[in-house]
């Protein structure tokens, strides 16, 4: 890996619906985009388990 390389972390997106349900619709959201950029030539992705560990917690970036 050169020092040059590019990265990207996805973070998961917040169910902001009043349905608990939709969990899973804002879940797929953060997946399909990890999936999509992970085949950009020379992007490094932030796997999905590391990505996630920041679900239902209220960080500053």
């Amino acid at each position: 890996m050169s020092l040059q390389a590019k990265s990207i972390a996805i973070l998961p997106f917040v169910n902001m619906s009043s349905d608990p349900e939709n969990e899973y619709f804002s879940d797929g959201i953060s997946e399909e985009i990890l999936n999509a950029l992970t085949k950009v030539e020379g992007l490094m992705v932030t796997a999905r388990t590391s990505s996630f560990a920041f679900k239902d917690r209220n960080e500053d970036v």
